[in-house]
């Protein structure tokens, strides 16, 4: 679904985003969505990171690892316990 929306950008980088879009034969709109979609990926992806190092605490990299595995071997038992068939380890 596509909405209709106007951007303001500076006169040098609308100028950039004209050359970068042309040169990948894109158009300004195909860039400005890439960007768009980029940035809040990014924005995503470091609030995670984020999340992530203040849940881990003060955990080694060995820690976080075991406890990985530990979680991984937990579910795959009450997974062989719910079908009632075998689903190996690896």
């Amino acid at each position: 679904m596509s909405s209709d929306a106007n951007v303001r950008l500076p006169e040098p980088l609308l100028t950039q985003m004209r050359e970068a879009a042309a040169g990948e034969g894109k158009s300004v709109d195909e860039l400005t969505e890439e960007a768009a979609k980029h940035l809040l990926s990014q924005r995503l992806l470091e609030k995670f990171k984020q999340q992530a190092e203040e849940r881990r605490g003060s955990l080694t990299e060995t820690e976080v690892e075991e406890a990985v595995n530990r979680a991984i071997s937990e579910y795959r038992a009450e997974s062989r316990q719910k079908a009632g068939g075998i689903i190996r380890d690896r």
